[in-house]
């Protein structure tokens, strides 16, 4: 346990802040495991209802109802009953019960699974859909269990999504510790690099030969970053063709709905959908929009398009497609990282080359930085300090 129950200051070490973190934001949601678990137990037991309604169809015996459906005999239906069955079987299988600690990442990871479930069995169904037109009054079974799976994943999902805010304290304080762990490995990097350079020690291997592994290497790496930048561009222009689709419905939208926000200045600066309420507020128009669709409110030329660009969106493809332009914009951080350490390596490098001037100034470039360092890392400590105490009410100093 890192806290106590006492109102006194802590000393957590950098090392120990992420635990540190991890251990308070748990205990903050700890009304979630009480609630979430009982979710969690029906969810379970519709998955048992719904292997038990496998079995059952697999032994049925009567014959299909082929008054409404195209099929080359009774076998064949009968064959593809089986084939259902068992896909129904395989799928449950590869979705067993997973115990876990009852934390928030348990319980999100279970409802990102019930919800490939759920997805898996109504792809199944359209496969097989000839099977669900033959025998109309035996799925019963399949139909309550698959309601209730169902229901429980959509309670498993608001219950989960109920504590945004706290993740969204989580992340913001993980970003910063994170951070703060940066610039240690940076400032010992540059100590490190500072106390080379005063040393004066000898190099016994050909400063060319490592300047040039050095810049090769450097080279490797922007040509990852790029890759990176480029799947980020990837993505943003695909939230652009799915939200130009949607632009002249939009419009006829923003027109009906006089006092809500305009979904068009949404389309115009994409980038706002990475703020939460705009996103809440951006997906609960486009649902009204494809209702007003729907019942011919709103009317539109390329109607089935423009479907498809909202089935998408309510989907979550946009969300999908936000969060890994994030995740490429983070994968990109410990790149630059390890790229300005070359290149600070490299220009160590060429001033030992070019000589005592170069290197003077290296030396400057670096005690500067190494002083900004300092002055960053007071500033991050006292903002992670308050941000527990606000968050977590616990008072900490960072040693």
């Amino acid at each position: 346990m890192f806290f106590g129950r006492d109102k006194s200051t802590h000393e957590v070490s950098v090392q120990d802040l992420e635990s540190a973190l991890a251990e308070n934001f748990n205990k903050k949601l700890s009304g979630l495991d009480s609630k979430a678990s009982r979710i969690l137990e029906s969810i379970e037991r519709s998955k048992a209802e719904l292997g038990k309604a496998c079995k059952a169809f697999r032994s049925l015996n009567n014959d299909p109802d082929t008054d409404f459906i195209r099929a080359s005999s009774i076998t064949y239906i009968s064959d593809q009953k089986e084939a259902y069955a068992n896909l129904l079987e395989r799928i449950l299988s590869s979705h067993g019960r997973v115990d876990g600690d009852g934390t928030y990442d348990f319980y999100y990871s279970r409802m990102q699974d019930t919800e490939v479930l759920l997805s898996e069995i109504l792809k199944a169904n359209t496969t097989f859909k000839m099977v669900l037109d033959a025998y109309p009054n035996h799925l019963g079974a399949f139909k309550k269990a698959f309601s209730l799976l169902e229901s429980g994943w959509r309670m498993l999902k608001a219950e989960v999504e109920s504590r945004n805010g706290e993740v969204r304290e989580f992340t913001l304080l993980q970003g910063h510790i994170r951070s703060l762990a940066a610039l240690a490995d940076e400032q010992a990097s540059i100590n490190s690099e500072i106390k080379g350079l005063e040393g004066g020690i000898p190099r016994n291997v050909d400063a060319h030969a490592e300047i040039k592994s050095l810049e090769d290497k450097v080279m490797e790496l922007k040509d990852a970053r790029k890759a990176l930048d480029h799947r980020s561009s990837e993505f943003n222009a695909e939230i652009g063709v799915i939200l130009g689709i949607i632009d002249k419905p939009a419009r006829k939208h923003d027109y009906l709905s006089m006092y809500k926000p305009k979904l068009i200045h949404i389309l115009a600066s994409p980038g706002q959908l990475a703020q939460p309420h705009v996103y809440d507020q951006f997906y609960e128009q486009v649902a009204e929009m494809k209702t007003e669709i729907g019942n011919k409110v709103i009317s539109v030329k390329n109607e089935i398009e423009v479907n498809g660009a909202i089935d998408q969106i309510l989907s979550g493809k946009i969300k999908e497609l936000i969060y890994r332009m994030a995740e490429a914009q983070s994968n990109r951080i410990p790149l630059e990282n390890e790229i300005r350490d070359l290149e600070r390596m490299v220009g160590e490098l060429k001033g030992m080359v070019n000589g005592e001037a170069e290197k003077e100034s290296t030396l400057a470039s670096l005690r500067k930085r190494a002083g900004e360092i300092v002055k960053e890392r007071e500033e991050l400590k006292s903002k992670i300090s308050l941000l527990f105490s606000e968050y977590y009410h616990k008072r900490i100093t960072i040693a």
